[in-house]
């Protein structure tokens, strides 16, 4: 082989590795964009199903107050229901604004069992039981807890103390087989970490009053890639709890930086209409 010859072979040589290289880069580049996008959508419908499950359930004006206890522009605060029992004999009553109840350890429902170092609870009171019009839930605080045996059927139970009972004198009402909701409040809301990556977070208020720390759930979310809007029956933004039948949320999320670089043109959002219970929708 003449030296023209290697040199013709050299340049060929290197204008192939170029383009074979050409190609390797836009198809990773294709492949971290394609894997990018499916992360943000993978936050959004994540987002999209979470919501409307934790806020659709919250009755805006029932007889205790509303369930939304705070209403921000990126958070929003509520009673999260964490377990259903059933009353299993009479409640014990101590005074007008406390006492004890005794819930069957069988059936219950929900994502936890009373905790009386977060939760309070609301008992269904059917004052008379041939009148439909007079029953009501009444809250309390939620004092203390220890399994029993004292199932009126002789089943497994649990004594639940009670105080702050609202309305006073409540108790007296409570009949066997009455539900019995365990909740406490939680708070969504979107936040930046350290590192100055936004979030959608979830916080819980300790019963003594103030939050607890946030815990990170969903994203990362563009910057201020969160905001709620409250709205009355009549479609108008409303700031008063009691008047709100349908949260808006619109939310927008990009991909996580270190595993796929910056994109910065990368975003993509979701417009999520929730309408409350017990709530007219305009």
């Amino acid at each position: 082989m003449t030296l023209v010859e290697l040199l013709v072979a050299l340049v060929l040589a290197g204008v192939v590795a170029t383009s074979v290289t050409g190609v390797v880069v836009a198809s990773g580049r294709a492949y971290r964009r394609q894997a990018a996008t499916a992360s943000v959508s993978v936050t959004l419908r994540a987002l999209a199903a979470m919501l409307p499950l934790d806020l659709a359930g919250l009755d805006p004006a029932d007889s205790l107050g509303s369930d939304i206890v705070g209403m921000g522009r990126t958070g929003v605060a509520f009673k999260a229901v964490r377990s259903l029992s059933f009353l299993c004999g009479a409640p014990r009553i101590a005074d007008l604004r406390s006492g004890a109840l005794t819930v069957a350890a069988e059936p219950r429902y929900g994502h936890r069992p009373p905790d009386m170092r977060r939760d309070s609870v609301f008992v269904y009171a059917e004052a008379d039981p041939t009148d439909p019009e007079d029953d009501y839930w009444l809250r309390a605080d939620l004092r203390g807890g220890r399994p029993a045996g004292s199932c009126v059927d002789g089943g497994t139970g649990e004594v639940l103390e009670v105080a702050a009972v609202t309305p006073p004198g409540g108790l007296v009402d409570v009949r066997a087989g009455a539900p019995v909701l365990s909740y406490e409040v939680v708070q969504i809301t979107a936040y930046r970490d350290r590192g100055g990556v936004w979030w959608l977070g979830v916080r819980l208020s300790g019963k003594a009053g103030g939050w607890g720390g946030i815990q990170p759930v969903l994203g990362p979310l563009s910057p201020g890639g969160l905001r709620f809007s409250y709205h009355a029956a009549s479609g108008a933004a409303t700031g008063e709890p009691r008047e709100v039948r349908r949260i808006v949320a619109v939310a927008a999320a990009r991909p996580a930086r270190v595993a796929w670089g910056a994109m910065p043109d990368l975003e993509d959002s979701v417009r999520i209409e929730i309408g409350l219970r017990n709530g007219r929708r305009p």
